[in-house]
C-alpha cells in the first residue's frame, strides 16, 4: 500500500447577509407618526461590515416622521450588503388617514336694508369626505332670514360646521339698516 499527501483546498464562500427572525414584514401606524424600521439586528455570518439602506420615504437611519397627507401603503425596501452579497426584505407600510376638522369657507360680514333677504352661504369642505352638518345659532337659526322693519341694527350669528367628531365655526356680523318707509295717511272715520 502506498500513500500520498492530497491537498484540499476549500474557498471561503461569501454568504449574505441575515436579516433577525423578528424583523418585521409590515408596519401601520397613523398621520404624525414616526415611523422607525430597525435594522441593527442585520449581521453577516461571516462576520463582514454590513451596509444597509431603506428606500423612501424613509431616510438613511430607517426613520419617517409621517405627516397630514401621507395615509396610503408604501412598499419599503430594506436592501443589507457586505460588499459582495445582498439581501433584501419588503416591508408593507399602511400610514392611516387622521380625522382632521371640515373647513368652512369664509363668510363675509353681510349689510342689508330692511325687507331683503339674508342668505348665509354655507359651504365647507372635509379632507376625508365625511358627511357635515351645519348650524346657524345667535340673531339667525337659519341659513336663510327675511329681515323685517323692527331688525335695524347690529347682529352676528355664529355659523357652525360639524364632521360628527371635529368642528369648524365663524361669527358673522349683520347689519340691517333701516329703510324709510313712506306715510301712511289715516283716514279720519
Amino acid at each position: 500500500m502506498s500513500e500520498a499527501t492530497v491537498v484540499i483546498e476549500v474557498e471561503n464562500v461569501n454568504r449574505p447577509p441575515a436579516f433577525p427572525a423578528d424583523f418585521p414584514s409590515s408596519l401601520t401606524a397613523q398621520e404624525g407618526d414616526t415611523l422607525r424600521i430597525d435594522t441593527s439586528g442585520i449581521s453577516d455570518p461571516d462576520g463582514d461590515d454590513v451596509h444597509v439602506t431603506v428606500s423612501e420615504p424613509f431616510d438613511e437611519q430607517g426613520v419617517w416622521h409621517t405627516q397630514e397627507g401621507d395615509a396610503g401603503t408604501y412598499a419599503v425596501d430594506v436592501i443589507a450588503t457586505d460588499g459582495e452579497a445582498i439581501a433584501k426584505r419588503r416591508v408593507a407600510v399602511e400610514v392611516k388617514m387622521v380625522n382632521t376638522a371640515p373647513v368652512l369657507e369664509p363668510i363675509d360680514d353681510i349689510t342689508v336694508s330692511e325687507g331683503e333677504t339674508i342668505r348665509l352661504p354655507l359651504v365647507a369642505s372635509d379632507r376625508e369626505g365625511d358627511p357635515l352638518v351645519f348650524e346657524v345659532d345667535g340673531w339667525m337659526q337659519e341659513a336663510e332670514y327675511t329681515t323685517t322693519y323692527d331688525d335695524a341694527g347690529e347682529h352676528t350669528v355664529r355659523v357652525t360646521v360639524t364632521d360628527g367628531q371635529l368642528i369648524d365655526s365663524q361669527v358673522v356680523h349683520i347689519t340691517v339698516l333701516n329703510k324709510n318707509r313712506p306715510p301712511v295717511f289715516k283716514v279720519p272715520a
